[in-house]
């Protein structure tokens, strides 16, 4: 664009003022912060929003993403139950393999216990069955996009993330479970939405 702009006559361009990618707000060239909200312009979660919303389309890409994930993870799960030969008949409605559910990172409390606590956060993109993941998904795209952009990209996805630990842990370590059950979905996740 420079090597050109001198063959068209408009080689003594002055740099242009910036604009704020989480308000909106025209600021000065050298500018580094927002004087509007105080965003960070070299660096910011709104600026990264910006881009994930061309990308992913619309006003709410980790919504957008959240969904995506929620979605793949759930046809990995489907397709390695129909492998292990359990998926027959309507039983993908209502429940997958709880063998591949946990090698996938479903929520086991001897297992967070034993080193794994990544399961925490695992098990808030496995879902049991179809219709467990069609309802979660059905509020989701409900309520997530109002509340992304209330609160912006970064804390939504903090309280998604949040919520939904703070929901396994809870889960896990009752102590009205006479045995340890497998836990999976994004339910306590979106409560906290």
């Amino acid at each position: 664009r420079s090597a050109m702009s001198g063959f068209f006559g408009g080689g003594n361009q002055q740099p242009r003022p910036k604009i704020c990618p989480s308000c909106g707000t025209l600021v000065g060239i050298n500018t580094t912060r927002c004087h509007q909200c105080g965003t960070n312009l070299t660096f910011s979660m709104a600026a990264i929003n910006r881009r994930f919303s061309g990308f992913f389309g619309g006003r709410a890409p980790i919504t957008t993403a959240l969904l995506i994930a929620n979605i793949l993870l759930f046809g990995v799960s489907v397709v390695a139950t129909l492998q292990t030969g359990q998926g027959s008949g309507l039983r993908i409605l209502f429940s997958l393999d709880s063998e591949v559910l946990y090698r996938l990172g479903a929520l086991w409390a001897p297992a967070i216990v034993h080193g794994e606590p990544y399961r925490l956060v695992t098990a808030m993109f496995l879902h049991g069955g179809l219709i467990h993941i069609g309802f979660n998904m059905m509020v989701l795209m409900d309520i997530g996009p109002v509340v992304e952009e209330v609160y912006g990209s970064a804390r939504y996805l903090f309280l998604y993330t949040a919520t939904g630990i703070g929901g396994y842990i809870l889960s896990a370590f009752t102590p009205f479970r006479p045995h340890p059950a497998l836990g999976v979905g994004a339910s306590g996740a979106i409560l906290g939405l």
